[in-house]
C-alpha cells in the first residue's frame, strides 16, 4: 500500500441490491483492492473467493434474489490486515446444523460447501444473526508482494 495518510488505516462501504449481476461489482472491487494493497496470488485469491462466496450466499439465501432488499459490504483496510463485513436483510440460518454436517470431503459438492471453504481461506469467519439481518464477518492477515513479484515475503 502506497505511504499517505491511509496508512493507519481506511473503509470502504458499498451497499448494492440482491442481484446477482451485482457479484461483478463486487468482483472489481475486490480486484482492486488486491491491486491497491499489492496482495499475493494467495491473498487475493482467499479474499475473492470468500468475498464472492459471501455476498453470494447474502443475495441468495438471505435476501432470496429479492433485488429491493440491499446487500451491505464494508471492508476495513489497514496496512496488516483486512475485516471485510456482509450484511443481508434475512432470517438467518441454522449455523451449528450448517457446519455439523460439513467435512473436508465436502469440497468437492457441488452445493453447501460455502462457509467450509471460507473457513479454510480466511483467518477469522464469523457469523451474526439478527432482527435487521444476518451478518458475515471475514478478515485475514495480509502479505503483500515483496520486490520478485512471486507474493511471498
Amino acid at each position: 500500500m502506497p505511504k499517505s495518510e491511509t496508512d493507519k488505516g481506511y473503509t470502504i462501504s458499498i451497499t448494492v441490491p440482491s442481484s446477482v449481476h451485482m457479484l461483478g461489482v463486487i468482483d472489481k472491487l475486490v480486484e482492486g483492492l488486491g491491486d491497491h494493497l499489492d496482495l499475493g496470488p494467495e491473498d487475493r485469491n482467499a479474499l475473492a473467493i470468500s468475498v464472492i462466496e459471501a455476498g453470494t450466499n447474502a443475495i441468495q439465501h438471505g435476501n432470496n434474489y429479492d433485488e429491493s432488499k440491499p446487500v451491505d459490504l464494508r471492508f476495513d483496510i489497514k496496512p496488516e490486515r483486512i475485516a471485510v463485513t456482509v450484511r443481508d436483510t434475512g432470517q438467518g440460518f441454522d449455523l451449528e446444523k450448517v457446519e455439523k454436517d460439513l467435512e473436508a470431503a465436502d469440497l468437492l459438492r457441488y452445493r453447501g460447501r460455502g462457509i467450509l471453504i471460507m473457513r479454510e481461506l480466511m483467518d477469522e469467519v464469523a457469523f451474526r444473526f439478527g432482527k435487521r439481518g444476518t451478518t458475515v464477518k471475514l478478515a485475514k492477515t495480509l502479505h503483500p508482494r515483496d520486490g520478485d513479484g512471486d507474493g511471498e515475503k
